[in-house]
């Protein structure tokens, strides 16, 4: 899958993914790291994690905050001048 978004010189504008998949193991692995081929940071990265609460997950991301309710942990991660060294990596 993929998308194409045009972005005027010197403007801002933002867009939100969501993505959904079949697990044939206990890991998740999200790729941030092409971000790298534009050379720049991303002002704000913010991902939201919505897992069922009797996943116990381990992030390779700091978490900055969890949100519980209906049975569901939705884990905040957000960084500012986003540059990644390392994809999303997630494990249970």
């Amino acid at each position: 899958m993929y998308f194409t978004m045009r972005i005027g010189t010197k403007t801002i504008d933002s867009f939100t993914i969501f993505y959904k998949q079949k697990l044939r193991k206990n890991q998740f692995q999200y790729i941030t790291t092409t971000t790298r081929k534009w050379q720049k940071p991303i002002d704000v990265a913010r991902f939201k994690i919505i897992l069922s609460e009797s996943i116990s997950p381990h992030f390779n991301y700091s978490v900055a905050r969890v949100v519980t309710g209906g049975g569901k942990n939705c884990y905040i991660i957000e960084y500012k001048n986003f540059y990644p060294d390392t994809d999303l990596i997630i494990r249970w």
